[in-house]
């Protein structure tokens, strides 16, 4: 198999096709994992296949990447990609240099540029505790509209109790509503730039 790197990981898995071979250094995705068959499987068999290992993949050609970047594999057009919000991709690994010839001579290259058509990927073990599934989350909370008339600030003014309150208590409780509001804001913009880092992680859908 030619486009095999390196030793790794290693496990059995199923072709549950009843017609379609399993070709060795075809990635294939079994219930969100990638997999590599290290031979091909015949169908309805048994095979073994990468779980870790690192190989040389076809790779979308206008993406760009570093060494160690995260990348995930496409199956519906069979390449590898930086971009884990396109539809349908699996987390794949991570990039590793690769070997390239330049001018007669062979050089290594870390990352990928714009028109390489293939790429190392180093495999991860989804299996493995340290990573986390993928799940759904959905962001519920909106911007809260202010129109308090206050002034925000990081200190809620004491209040003077009593019957009936002066104006500058009446000020001091519109800058309160102001500064919570405020507050809310902040925090619901904090928790949209959380929930955007963890689904560029490839850790939730």
């Amino acid at each position: 198999m030619l486009n095999y790197v390196q030793p790794g990981k290693r496990l059995a898995i199923y072709n549950s096709s009843s017609t379609a071979t399993l070709l060795a250094g075809v990635p294939v995705v079994v219930s969100g994992h990638i997999r590599i068959p290290i031979v091909n499987i015949s169908p309805l068999s048994w095979g073994e296949a990468s779980a870790e290992e690192v190989f040389n993949l076809p790779a979308k050609a206008s993406d760009t990447w570093n060494d160690g970047d995260t990348l995930y594999w496409d199956p519906n057009n069979g390449w590898l990609t930086s971009n884990g919000e396109t539809a349908g991709v699996v987390l794949a690994g991570a990039s590793v240099p690769m070997s390239v010839s330049v001018a007669g001579q062979q050089t290594v290259t870390a990352g990928k540029a714009a028109g390489v058509t293939s790429a190392n990927v180093e495999l991860i073990d989804h299996n493995a505790d340290a990573i986390i599934p993928q799940a759904a989350i959905t962001q519920t909370q909106g911007t809260l509209t202010d129109d308090s008339g206050g002034t925000a600030g990081a200190t809620l003014a004491a209040v003077t109790a009593g019957a009936t309150y002066a104006q500058a208590d009446i000020v001091a409780l519109k800058n309160a509503v102001a500064s919570l509001a405020a507050q809310v804001n902040k925090g619901q913009a904090d928790v949209g730039n959380i929930l955007a880092a963890l689904a560029a992680a490839g850790v939730i859908a």
